[in-house]
């Protein structure tokens, strides 16, 4: 991966700081919508 790439990537996911966290919420959210009983 180029340099350029690299940089661009980082400025990106700095941009959007606690990504993982944000989307793995969303996921629980429609599982608990959609199907509640995955959390048994």
């Amino acid at each position: 991966v180029s340099d350029e790439v690299a940089e661009k990537t980082m400025r990106q996911w700095l941009a959007y700081p606690n990504f993982a966290e944000k989307h793995f919420a969303a996921l629980k959210a429609i599982l608990d919508e959609e199907e509640p009983d995955y959390r048994q």
